[in-house]
């Protein structure tokens, strides 16, 4: 009897091999003979609203093995973050019923993901509102990778939905990268490191939803049914495979290569920025700009070896580090030339954090002590606008 049952197991097991082969084979083969035709009953075609991470949901991550290559002064160590339940990431202990409510969009210049937790200029920034005596609570929507249209998308279905007061935006180089990959903020190019608004369903490793499961590829949907159906083992599946890669380098570095940034993707960059105050306005949102912190400089690219890879990938491209650095102060200079003409409140980071590693890691992500100061001058500027000089207020 236990013999039988052996042998039909075995059977089984062939057979279900031998189909999912075939299968395998099947896709393939019409994959081949009809490569323009997609499955379009199994992909859908959206707009993301791109978050830190799931609600309510814990986070942890050490910085890339790569990091001590190419970084000045970051502590290498596990950094965590809390997601609350509106997919913002947690700062100071929300007040109830507080004066305002202020959010900080962006990028992860704003995110600030390798600071400690207690030390995010956003989370800091509430904390010495609090300090001083007035009930006001801040939000962080950062996320790694943002650019402006993926901030104007959060404003518009998910902030201006919620009580807030004031809205801050910083936006630069993620702008400037993307624009230069794609041409526009719309493209489809699969870049891995600079995300478009309008995607096709496709999995992603901080993706686990089963709407990700219908991706066409066999692979592709067994690796994402495993975690779907196992998410931790399956972390730590991907965790020990990263920590085994500790040659890897960023992705971006072997990457395509950035393009010419001209007055055409300046316009798109400037429409953005008067597109988030419209929105704020309309919502009766105060909306507040800042330029973006940094280290790029001609001297950074050329004499700081940290850099290297960023000044490999530029020597590549079709453009010039002086091009490269000129843009990016060219888009900080645009953000001060919209808020002039919108009259709203500018808080200029780029001028007041000085420019070295004793601020700013790399060259426009803030570490501990940078993120203090960033607090302190953000905080200022906010208190003066919001309290003191009431003509700001629109």
């Amino acid at each position: 009897m236990f013999g039988k049952v052996k042998k039909w197991t075995k059977l089984l097991i062939i057979n279900l091999l031998m189909l999912f082969f075939l299968l395998g084979i099947i896709e393939f083969a019409l994959n081949r003979m009809t490569p323009d035709e997609k499955p379009y009953n199994t992909l859908a075609r959206y707009i993301r609203l791109r978050e830190a991470g799931m609600p309510n949901q814990h986070i942890s991550m050490e910085p890339p093995a790569y990091f001590p290559m190419s970084t000045d002064n970051l502590e290498m160590k596990s950094y965590s973050a809390d997601i609350d339940s509106n997919g913002f990431i947690k700062s100071t202990a929300y007040l109830t019923n507080p004066l305002l409510n202020i959010v900080f969009l962006g990028g992860s210049t704003t995110e600030c993901f390798f600071v400690d937790d207690s030390l995010r200029f956003p989370s800091l920034v509430g904390k010495k509102f609090q300090q001083s005596g007035k009930k006001i609570n801040t939000y962080n929507s950062g996320v790694a990778g943002n650019h402006s249209m993926h901030s104007i998308n959060i404003l518009t279905n998910k902030v201006i939905h919620n009580d807030f007061q004031v809205a801050v935006l910083m936006h630069n180089i993620n702008d400037l990268v993307h624009l230069s990959y794609n041409g526009n903020y719309y493209s489809e190019h699969n870049s891995p490191t600079r995300a478009s608004m309008t995607v096709m369903t496709k999995p992603e490793i901080d993706d686990n939803d089963l709407g990700f499961f219908r991706k066409f590829g066999l692979s592709t949907r067994l690796k994402k049914a495993f975690q779907v159906v196992y998410p931790v083992i399956y972390e730590q599946f991907y965790r020990a495979k990263r920590n085994v890669n500790k040659n890897d380098v960023p992705k971006e570095f072997d990457w395509i290569t950035p393009g010419p940034v001209g007055i055409e993707h300046e316009r798109q960059f400037e429409k953005n920025l008067r597109t988030f105050i419209f929105i704020c306005r309309a919502n009766a949102i105060l909306p507040v700009l800042m330029t973006q912190f940094n280290r790029v400089s001609e001297d950074e690219f050329y004499n700081n070896p940290k850099n290297k890879p960023y000044l490999d990938k530029i020597l590549r491209s079709s453009i010039t580090v002086e091009d490269f650095c000129k843009s990016y102060r060219r888009f900080n200079e645009i953000i001060r030339e919209v808020a002039t003409a919108e009259n709203v409140v500018l808080i200029d980071l780029a001028k007041e954090v000085p420019s070295t590693k004793d601020y700013l890691y790399d060259y426009v992500h803030v570490h501990n002590e940078g993120s203090k100061l960033a607090a302190q001058i953000i905080y200022k500027a906010l208190d003066k606008a919001l309290f003191q000089d009431s003509t700001s207020i629109n």
